[in-house]
């Protein structure tokens, strides 16, 4: 089982922000990967959205419950809920490899994962998957890619990913203008979430 612990982004937000205005003034291309190489050919089900982590879901992992209701829940109720959630996440997180050939992270929300792609060829690519490692549609979600060159002369590098063929994946054009290696940091922002949480994504030169 491969699992990358995800490092919650703690800083005061300024990276997002940086990248957000980067692209309101235009200096950051939105022009995406759409080569037929690089081409992931995502198929997106009802069913995907129906289980914990989709869009459709109806609890499952990641369920949150008031503690003041909680404390004046009947036991039996209380224990009938805990069964019902426990049938519905049934077959989740049996799979935490990458499906695409790029690095697979679980999320710190125990219910989504996700799979950044990297290359100089294709770019970015980001597939969000549910509890059941099944790809979902990424437009509830939003994200970016911070590019840090080895070369401390060379400035970092910001690219905003966008929705591709029909939701299935986020994507961003390549070359980060960037002529040395570069590490690559992934930012997602998650539904219910104030602030993006990081990841590593590792690289291809």
């Amino acid at each position: 089982m491969k699992y990358n612990g995800a490092m919650r982004y703690s800083g005061n937000a300024a990276v997002a922000f940086a990248a957000l205005s980067a692209l309101a003034l235009g200096t950051i291309s939105p022009a995406l990967a759409g080569t037929g190489a690089c081409d992931l050919k995502i198929q997106l089900s009802m069913k995907a959205e129906m289980m914990p982590g989709g869009a459709h879901s109806k609890g499952g992992a990641g369920m949150k419950m008031d503690m003041g209701k909680m404390a004046g829940m009947k036991m039996e109720k209380m224990a009938g809920m805990k069964k019902e959630k426990m049938a519905g996440m049934k077959g989740a997180h049996e799979l935490h490899d990458g499906q695409y050939g790029g690095t697979f992270f679980m999320a710190p929300n125990k219910t989504h994962h996700v799979e950044g792609i990297h290359s100089r060829e294709c770019g970015f690519r980001l597939v969000i998957f549910n509890a059941m490692t099944q790809p979902i549609n990424v437009n509830r979600f939003a994200a970016f890619v911070k590019y840090i060159p080895e070369d401390e002369d060379e400035p970092e590098a910001y690219r905003i990913l966008s929705p591709a063929h029909e939701g299935s994946v986020f994507e961003v054009a390549s070359d980060p203008e960037i002529k040395g290696k570069y590490d690559v940091e992934l930012y997602v922002k998650f539904p219910g979430s104030d602030e993006p949480v990081m990841f590593n994504i590792r690289t291809r030169h």
